[in-house]
């Protein structure tokens, strides 16, 4: 009885402890679904630049008629539209994260720019935790 009391409690744990692996699977998979969406509409977005860079020269080289020209300009603008909005739809979570990164990252350099000590010797500024002077070889006497 004690022992089946036991296996009870240990499967009880067991699924406790590896539910959240299961569970943020399907997290992972959703986000990365979406990240690939992005970047294929990112990169249509590209193509479909190309292809009005290219459509221009064309015609500024004569190669395409006036009538053709703007029929097909038109057509590539109204596909940029949609994709662009398309895009602006899949603004998510990824690129917040990413943007805040970035803002802390910009922080903390300015927080630093101040804490940097040149080289008594020549004057160079040397990496944060620089010991020695990377150009002349001079002690930083860093504590």
């Amino acid at each position: 009885m004690i022992a089946a009391a036991y296996i009870l409690f240990a499967v009880v744990v067991l699924i406790f402890v590896f539910r959240p692996l299961f569970a943020a699977r399907g997290e992972i998979d959703r986000a990365s679904r979406k990240e690939n969406r992005r970047r294929q509409l990112l990169e249509d977005r590209e193509t479909l630049y190309e292809s009005i860079q290219e459509l221009d020269f064309d015609y500024r080289m004569g190669k395409v008629e006036e009538d053709d020209y703007r029929q097909t300009r038109a057509r590539y603008e109204s596909q940029a539209v949609e994709l662009l909005k398309a895009i602006d739809g899949t603004n998510g979570r990824a690129e917040a994260v990413e943007d805040r990164i970035e803002q802390e990252i910009a922080a903390l350099r300015r927080s630093q720019k101040g804490k940097k000590a040149a080289c008594p010797n020549c004057k160079t500024i040397p990496p944060g935790n620089a010991r020695f002077c990377p150009l002349c070889g001079t002690s930083l006497n860093r504590g």
